[in-house]
């Protein structure tokens, strides 16, 4: 999902601390925001289709021309939560009762659950890629009590969901699997206990380490390989990160020391989040070695009280959510001009 120039534009960046200081801030009229609806959403296609939910619970797909399509309610009650869509339209994400979650796809105007891994009671799907392969995560037992057993990052086409397993310590989850399925990114408990982002290619997992601290995780992968995600310096602070061809760089902030990185398209295209020096949080961009603002004004040129950006397209829209002055959660779309 991204050509090598970008990549390496990006990877030319220093180390944590001077990165604050090293890419200017590009102007956010790079992108235009719009503000589609009121609601969550976390994921968007390369027709411009947004997936998200309302406050209410109610999952929903708005088209690029803003018709607003909810999808149907689970028959035994429990609450859809959509948080990722394909260029086919197939949505996945999951059920939420009161005592359990159940991943979940969307296809052909129903939902059909993800068989659990064996053994397993709860379960989540993150992504969904072009050809309708499924990443998420799901117990390998039973729930005790409200407490969780062990989890695994699977992956699921048809039949039975893939347990992909970990590498040494108990749990694993995957977040996000490139367009051409070769890649899987997400996160894995390590032999020490600690929280480390991972790759996995060719049927097997690789630890990407941190930034110095104890703790990473993925959330973004391209066909290239190349990963997004947050990592720990060694002050403990969580910072966005690129890696690639296996070197990890801290990406450039706007100025605070905390930051993430969300996804990564195939033509390098990054979105996240960064605290800027005052430590509000922000919405970002990464493209080509400098961080954008995507912070949403309204008409009077406010900005919003709060904003993520969570996903981006192979078209290069963003998607995320915010709270414009005076209002409820509503999506956004940023555009590039």
């Amino acid at each position: 999902m991204g050509t090598r120039s970008s990549a390496i534009a990006i990877l030319a960046l220093c180390g944590s601390a001077a990165c604050k200081k090293a890419a200017p801030v590009a102007p956010a009229s790079a992108f235009t925001a719009a503000d589609v609806g009121a609601g969550s959403c976390t994921g968007i296609n390369a027709s411009g289709q947004v997936v998200g939910t309302d406050e209410s619970g109610q999952a929903f797909i708005i088209a690029a021309g803003g018709a607003r399509t909810a999808l149907p309610a689970l028959a035994d009650g429990s609450m859809a939560v959509a948080l990722s869509i394909n260029d086919s339209g197939q949505v996945v994400g999951y059920s939420q009762s009161a005592t359990s979650r159940q991943a979940m796809v969307y296809a052909h105007g129903a939902w059909q659950p993800i068989p659990q891994l064996a053994g397993g009671s709860w379960s989540i799907a993150t992504a969904v890629n072009a050809a309708g392969s499924v990443v998420g995560a799901g117990t390998v037992g039973q729930v005790d009590g409200g407490t969780l057993p062990p989890q695994h990052a699977f992956r699921y086409q048809s039949g039975a969901p893939v347990d992909l397993g970990t590498l040494g310590g108990a749990n694993s989850s995957a977040n996000a699997l490139s367009d051409d399925g070769a890649k899987i990114a997400g996160r894995l408990e390590s032999a020490d206990g600690n929280t480390h982002a991972f790759l996995w290619s060719a049927g097997r997992f690789t630890d990407l380490g941190t930034l110095g601290g104890a703790n990473s995780a993925a959330f973004g992968v391209n066909k290239s390989g190349d990963v997004v995600g947050v990592a720990e310096t060694p002050a403990g602070n969580g910072q966005a990160f690129f890696q690639s061809q296996g070197l990890m760089s801290a990406l450039p902030s706007l100025g605070g020391d905390r930051s993430d990185a969300r996804a990564i398209n195939d033509s390098g295209l990054i979105a996240g989040n960064s605290l800027d020096a005052q430590g509000k949080s922000h919405p970002v961009a990464w493209r080509n070695g400098q961080v954008i603002d995507l912070l949403p004004t309204d008409d009077a040129g406010n900005p919003w009280s709060a904003a993520t950006a969570e996903g981006v397209s192979q078209k290069n829209s963003i998607i995320g959510w915010g709270v414009p002055a005076g209002s409820a959660v509503h999506c956004v779309v940023w555009t590039p001009k």
